[in-house]
């Protein structure tokens, strides 16, 4: 079996920089998965110079996305979705951020703040629809995996959700280059 690639109309240019923020949090998610993950990321990061990573530096985007894609079918798509967990914890917030709706509405500045030097279209987010309990959200172009955005969406919601909240999150690919992620929550 052959180790997925990026899509190549996700696939970051190659002076594409991502927060070290969104980097801690993929190898904290793998080690709350399994250490033998987070070794082997360690190691595959490591090659391309990206050892001991901190929140508050920058690393090449297009290493990271390759590794997370090259692992996605290893890890399992629940291994992905809790480092997307994890990596949305280490988001800061406005203050003002404090529902679900507000949270939604805050991601495309997030993926802003947590990408550089792209100058692409990878970042777009949209949210056609929210309501009380339920929001649809289409990516379009996203350059992650789409069980890491699930996480990452299901983690957003719960850090400003009483915290009792259950998050669901579906994802369907409507057409080619969009994700569409229709989450439900209590």
């Amino acid at each position: 079996m052959t180790s997925p690639t990026v899509p190549p109309v996700r696939r970051f240019s190659d002076d594409a920089e991502v927060a070290g923020f969104v980097v801690v949090g993929y190898l904290a998610g793998a080690r709350e998965a399994s250490q033998t993950f987070a070794d082997r990321l360690e190691r595959q990061l490591a090659t391309v110079g990206i050892e001991q990573p901190t929140a508050d530096d920058w690393y090449p985007a297009t290493p990271l996305q390759t590794a997370m894609f090259e692992t996605a079918d290893a890890v399992g798509a629940e291994t992905l979705s809790r480092a997307g967990r994890q990596t949305v914890a280490l988001v800061d917030l406005p203050p003002d951020v404090r529902r679900p709706r507000d949270v939604l509405f805050e991601l495309d500045d997030v993926y802003d703040r947590a990408h550089r030097g792209d100058g692409s279209e990878l970042d777009e987010y949209d949210v056609p629809h929210v309501a009380d309990g339920e929001a649809v959200v289409d990516c379009v172009q996203m350059p992650y995996p789409a069980s890491l955005v699930c996480g990452a969406l299901s983690g957003a919601v719960d850090r400003v959700s009483s915290g009792e909240t259950t998050v669901g999150v579906e994802q369907s690919e409507p057409e080619p280059g969009r994700l569409r992620f229709e989450l439900s929550w209590d």
